[in-house]
């Protein structure tokens, strides 16, 4: 429904942009944000826990598909 819109979840505040995955990756430090989803990055600092597929951002469940799982091993 999104299309190319993003929602960037913030401690402050919510950021809606008009940006595509791949143009969002190319701004983003690659040491600290990460692909863990078609439809999710992260912030590798912020991940309190990690359980099968998924892992757990403050009270956020988020998916980790097993595309982007080598990407999310080789941080944690």
């Amino acid at each position: 429904g999104m299309r190319d819109y993003r929602r960037i979840h913030c401690h402050s505040k919510k950021i809606m942009t008009l940006q595509t995955f791949t143009e969002l990756e190319k701004l983003l430090p690659k040491n600290k944000i990460i692909r863990v989803h078609k439809s999710w990055m992260i912030n590798i600092n912020e991940v309190a826990s990690i359980e099968r597929n998924r892992l757990k951002i403050i009270d956020q469940l988020i998916p980790v598909s097993d595309t982007y799982k080598n990407v999310l091993n080789r941080f944690v």
